[in-house]
């Protein structure tokens, strides 16, 4: 039984350490994805902020 489990250990860590290598698998953290393009089709809307008047009002 120690043998199997023993050569089991093994055969896991050279598994763990060619992933490390190769950088193939998952990753616990996701990474973050790159906003993609827009068509020139749908623009995204603009929305205007309210502008304060150039000169008081009402003087």
């Amino acid at each position: 039984m120690f043998t199997i489990l023993l050569v089991l250990g093994i055969v896991m860590l050279l598994a763990s350490f060619s992933k490390t290598l190769t950088g193939k698998g998952h990753s616990l953290v996701q990474k973050e994805q790159a906003p993609k393009a827009q068509s020139a089709q749908d623009p995204a809307p603009v929305l205007a902020l309210p502008q304060p008047p150039a000169e008081p009002v009402g003087r």
